[in-house]
């Protein structure tokens, strides 16, 4: 009867904590640590698990700055739950899907609306998504953390009286920020994280906590965890960290006392800072040790009341390989390291069945997995594998779809590589692979096939090869690389990623001091930082760059801005008596009709050409005294 009691009133409890029809998941509240990595990885939260996969590009990861996930170019999130989720209200410190962006439902606006167990969201927007918060609604009840604990475990009370702290004791330490409550979570390097938890009727049930075992030490404790001993670190700086074994200095041995309701834990060993408190205002909060006099709050002690189980007893299912580009097929196995363990798998979204031996995909396909022993499921792994088309040339890649991906089979040469940016071409055409993991590579490099990387169209119009991978050098001879030379008016979109010098232009500066223009107004965009000349009027100038895209035009990323040879030339000065006058329109028509020799001077509109429009531009130049 007793046991149906105490079953009953954790029934009640559980109900009354879940029973919302919402809810509110807070990133900077799980003491994650800064760039921790997520591919990969599920996470469940309130009864709510999402898995973050990179898919090829950047692995997503949390970062303390802005306290948020980052979720990088086609990274996926995967979100799940039990019950139906009819919406999601998403909350970004930068960025945020695209309204394309999820498998099913609609999204828009930072809310996604819907009725699933199971939504896929891609970031296809080219820049990063900031996810600081989550508000999920569910159709009825809210699911619940996970099974349910039993009634006599992983519940602990408060300990008011250190005389009732004993050997053996298994224990949680917990601070408070305004109303909220936080037990001690995991090693975070120099302090530990903190976790959320629910007080009802004074005591708490949680599995998330770093539970300490007590060992008597003389007249002290040792706090021992899963992971080591709580030590207080230095004597310089805030800091509580593991070691295994306790040291000879003592430096885990802690006196506890308890003042009113709050615990004073005063590690003995020579560090000062020794002293364990709750930062509240750090984000996110954590507990740490802190000099003698300090301005933390207390922490306090509650005391596992019975057996302290893991929930989770089955481990999540590991695929091998896990997610990744392949050509051709990809075979796919998957085990589970708790013995006994029965394991299921489904495809794309498909239904669960028993997996029993390695499969193999041929398109891409996402991969789901969980394993359950004694009716208790793990958490689900997915892992997704992209197919790869096979290309040759630069031309054929070129030539694929907007975000497809590829490996390439053939050879190409490095023309030139500025920071993530490396130009390649080939008997083709041009490229740009562009990624901040490509090596570094001397102009001329002959690079190795079998290199991947997802054709994108940037600015709809220059062909970019991002999330590259396997790029590497081969063992050939550097080439010869020397830029093609045009004229102004010969550059046009075909000219795009190529690298080209253009001779005897005019330029003027422009406010932007990263701008040049040519007298015909194309820009020379200083994209790398390189330093310009003195640009002097009279003067022309060649300027050697790889041809870009903006603004609906042509436009150079220049590598060298050199003063042109010959700026002795007097532009529209066509007999050469170094005056500009009537008479040199007169040698100017000359030219035009009887086919003399034509000079630089009589490209009076600097067009590359000379023609009867010169003739105009000079008359006007003599009426005008302008160019």
């Amino acid at each position: 009867m007793k046991k149906l009691f105490s079953l009953l009133t954790i029934a009640l409890l559980t109900m009354s904590a879940w029973a919302a029809s919402s809810v509110t998941i807070d990133f900077s509240t799980q003491g994650y640590t800064n760039a921790q990595d997520f591919d990969g990885q599920t996470i469940t939260i309130n009864g709510v698990s999402m898995t973050f996969n990179a898919n090829g590009g950047t692995t997503p990861k949390y970062y303390t700055s802005g306290t948020s996930m980052r979720l990088y170019a086609n990274n996926t999130m995967t979100v799940a739950a039990e019950n139906n989720i009819t919406s999601i209200e998403f909350t970004f410190s930068q960025g945020g899907w695209a309204n394309n962006s999820a498998n099913s439902g609609t999204y828009a606006d930072g809310v996604w609306g819907g009725e699933a167990t199971n939504i896929i969201f891609t970031n296809n927007t080219g820049s990063q998504v900031r996810i600081q918060k989550m508000v999920v609604t569910f159709d009825g009840e809210t699911p619940g953390p996970g099974p349910d604990p039993d009634p006599e475990s992983n519940v602990f009370a408060p300990v008011t009286n250190v005389n009732d702290l004993a050997a053996g004791d298994k224990i949680i330490l917990v601070g408070f920020k305004d109303d909220a409550a936080f037990a001690m979570g995991d090693s975070r390097g120099n302090n530990f994280g903190g976790v959320d938890v629910t007080i009802t009727d004074g005591k708490i049930v949680t599995d998330l906590a770093n539970v300490i075992t007590l060992e008597a030490a003389d007249a002290n404790w040792n706090l021992k965890t899963a992971q080591g001993y709580l030590y207080a670190a230095s004597s310089t700086s805030n800091q509580m960290k593991l070691e295994t074994p306790v040291d000879t200095l003592g430096n885990a041995n802690a006196a506890i006392t308890i003042d009113g309701d709050s615990a004073i834990i005063v590690f003995q060993g020579t560090n000062e800072r020794n002293v364990v408190r709750f930062n509240s205002t750090n984000n996110p909060v954590l507990f740490s040790c802190y000099g003698a006099t300090n301005n933390q709050k207390p922490v306090y002690i509650y005391k596992a009341t019975g057996e302290i189980i893991d929930i989770t007893e089955v481990a999540k299912p590991v695929f091998d390989p896990s997610g990744r580009a392949f050509v051709g097929s990809q075979e796919v196995a998957i085990t589970c390291a708790t013995e006994g363990a029965t394991i299921y798998y489904a495809l794309n979204d498909g239904e669960y069945e028993v997996y029993e031996a390695p499969f193999t995909v041929t398109e891409t396909t996402t991969v789901k997995a969980y394993a359950e022993l004694n009716g208790t499921q793990s958490e689900v792994a997915t892992a997704t594998y992209t197919k790869r088309v096979e290309v040759a040339t630069l031309a054929e890649a070129n030539n694929l779809e907007n975000k497809k991906d590829f490996v390439f089979y053939g050879n190409v040469v490095v023309v030139y590589q500025n920071g993530s940016n490396l130009w390649v071409k080939d008997d083709s055409g041009y490229g740009l692979i562009y990624g901040s993991q490509v090596p570094e590579f001397a102009e001329g490099t002959v690079l190795n096939e079998e290199w991947e990387a997802q054709h994108y169209l940037f600015r709809g119009t220059i062909h970019e090869y991002q999330y590259p991978y396997n790029v590497t050098a081969s063992e050939e001879p550097l080439q010869t690389i020397e830029a093609n030379e045009y004229t102004e008016a010969q550059l046009t979109t075909d000219n795009i990623n190529e690298r080209v010098i253009v001779k005897g232009l005019t330029l003027t500066t422009a406010e932007d001091p990263k701008y040049l223009y040519t007298a015909n107004g194309m820009a020379i965009y200083n994209q790398f930082g390189i330093t310009y000349p003195t640009i002097e009027e009279g003067k022309t100038y060649d300027v050697e760059g790889m041809v870009s895209y903006y603004n609906n035009a042509v436009q150079i990323m220049p590598i060298a801005v050199t003063e042109a040879q010959g700026t002795d030339v007097i532009r529209g000065d066509v007999d050469g008596d170094g005056v500009v006058a009537i008479a040199d329109v007169t040698a100017l028509i000359d030219i035009l009709v009887g086919g003399g020799e034509v000079s630089a001077a009589a490209d009076c509109n600097l067009d590359g050409e000379t023609s009867i429009s010169d003739v105009t531009v000079l008359i006007d130049y003599l009426v005008s005294g302008q160019w």
